[in-house]
């Protein structure tokens, strides 16, 4: 009896065509260059499971662009166009104004897409920081002047205060989870000592991002922003956009020290 025919995997290089075609390079790049945690979680939140054995980079990639039903195309897609069976995939720029419409952001005409990105990731920031505790925003607050070389290195990515705290937040729930600390404890100066430079500041975070984006989603206030499961590729957006903010700092910090 003949066997069936495996279905044939597509190439790597197939799938780098495929996401110039449909015009989603930009968030397929950054997903090829998050660590293996990140783009797990990031998959799980909208419902997929990577297979990291099985699965390359840019399969796992395409998964969560362009998976039926959960990946972020079919997310950002409104109600009319999730009932039309043969609806367009949305390229990057739509998937930005699905999102801003769902945050109810007036997008004005000539912005471009690096500032809807932004636009976006500050909404979600100041919208998760208002819904925490007044005591942890507090917290937050005496952490940004016990590290100035953090501060120094968020602030000069272009982040907003909220943008700030929401990043703060969860470094603060790693170390928590790291050490079991208390919420009062200092957790800056009893696990990660003291930040000397902008590099080992943006540095340090990247290296905690995969953590990073398990603490921000866990988070109540997250959840609240991101309850309609429609819209829980608000979160991908999200942790895309810092990841590639912190890539980029770290480029132009070691360009200026060379």
């Amino acid at each position: 009896m003949i066997g069936f025919l495996k279905k044939r995997r597509p190439s790597p290089e197939r799938l780098h065509r495929l996401a110039h075609e449909q015009g989603v390079v930009r968030p397929f790049t950054i997903l090829l260059s998050l660590p293996q945690s990140a783009r797990s979680h990031l998959a799980a939140v909208l419902g997929i499971r990577l297979r990291p054995e099985r699965e390359t980079p840019e399969e796992q990639a395409w998964r969560i662009i362009n998976a039926d039903l959960r990946g972020i195309q079919a997310r950002s897609h409104g109600p009319r166009e999730q009932l039309v069976p043969m609806a367009r995939n949305h390229n990057w720029w739509e998937i930005l104004l699905a999102a801003a419409r769902r945050l109810k952001l007036r997008i004005y005409p000539g912005l471009s897409e690096r500032e809807v990105e932004r636009l976006v990731f500050e909404e979600i920031a100041e919208r998760v920081v208002r819904g925490l505790p007044e005591a942890e925003v507090a917290r937050l607050d005496r952490t940004a002047i016990e590290q100035p070389a953090l501060v120094a290195a968020l602030a000069n990515l272009g982040l907003s205060k909220n943008g700030l705290r929401l990043v703060l937040a969860g470094i603060h729930r790693l170390a928590r989870i790291g050490q079991k600390m208390q919420p009062e404890e200092p957790v800056f100066r009893t696990r990660m000592g003291a930040l000397q430079s902008l590099s080992r500041a943006l540095r340090l975070v990247k290296e905690r991002f995969g953590g990073l984006v398990v603490a921000w989603t866990s988070m109540d206030a997250l959840r609240k922003v991101i309850g309609d499961p429609r819209a829980r590729f608000l979160a991908v957006l999200m942790a895309l956009y810092f990841h590639n903010l912190l890539e980029e700092g770290l480029d132009e910090v070691e360009l200026l020290k060379a």
